[in-house]
């Protein structure tokens, strides 16, 4: 009698995680906290779906009892718990920083140039969705922030989506100068893109490009 709850935890979770993976299956991604990662490794997985199923059905003081398996917060570990580990079945923790691929245009910058635009197109890792970036916190070294507008999204392929933004080409042009020793008609300069997503999670990514540096 004592295995039944057990039992009966684990049939429960392989019906709900069966039907939560597919339900999540395209929304894996991102979180800022989750109560549901139960062993503290950064991400929701089987091995929280294991703790709360071997705690299933016990109490304060009952010898399963696990503390953090109690998501919802009435003193037992039930249905209501385990529901709340398959739903969020593949989540994890925000990176402290996400690694993001950017293409700056033009690829060769006239430092002569009247141009309105400096282009930057921001490729984040596929599980994160780029419609979840702040634009208003984009900014190119560290001192020019992008336009607000205009800005797009492009899809790469089904479900993938880029971010094209937009840097004032005088004001790039300026910082260049600033940071840089031109001591070429032509030199390699890289620019670092650097962000966070709505939920405070940062982005960084780096290009370099050709400047012509025309005296006179």
């Amino acid at each position: 009698m004592q295995r039944f709850p057990r039992v009966l935890s684990v049939c429960c979770l392989a019906t709900i995680v069966l039907l939560s993976v597919g339900l999540r299956s395209s929304q894996a991604g991102y979180c800022d906290i989750l109560l549901e990662d139960l062993n503290g490794d950064g991400k929701v997985d089987i091995y929280d779906v294991t703790i709360v199923a071997r705690a299933y059905g016990s109490f304060p003081g009952h010898e399963s009892w696990e503390p953090s398996a109690d998501i919802v917060p009435d003193g037992k570990i039930n249905i209501f718990d385990v529901v709340r580990v398959a739903v969020k079945l593949g989540l994890s923790l925000g990176p402290s920083e996400i690694s993001t691929h950017v293409q700056v245009k033009p690829r060769t910058l006239n430092m002569k140039s009247n141009g309105r635009w400096i282009t930057v197109i921001i490729k984040l890792p596929n599980m994160v969705d780029a419609h979840s970036i702040d634009v208003s916190s984009i900014v190119l070294n560290e001192t020019v922030f992008a336009e607000l507008r205009p800005f797009s999204f492009e899809e790469r392929k089904e479900s993938e989506l880029d971010l094209t933004i937009k840097f004032d080409r005088q004001r790039v042009i300026g910082l260049v100068l600033e940071k840089y020793s031109l001591t070429n008609t032509f030199d390699d300069v890289t620019l670092t893109v650097t962000g966070s997503l709505n939920n405070g999670t940062l982005f960084r990514g780096s290009d370099t490009i050709r400047v012509i540096n025309l005296q006179g």
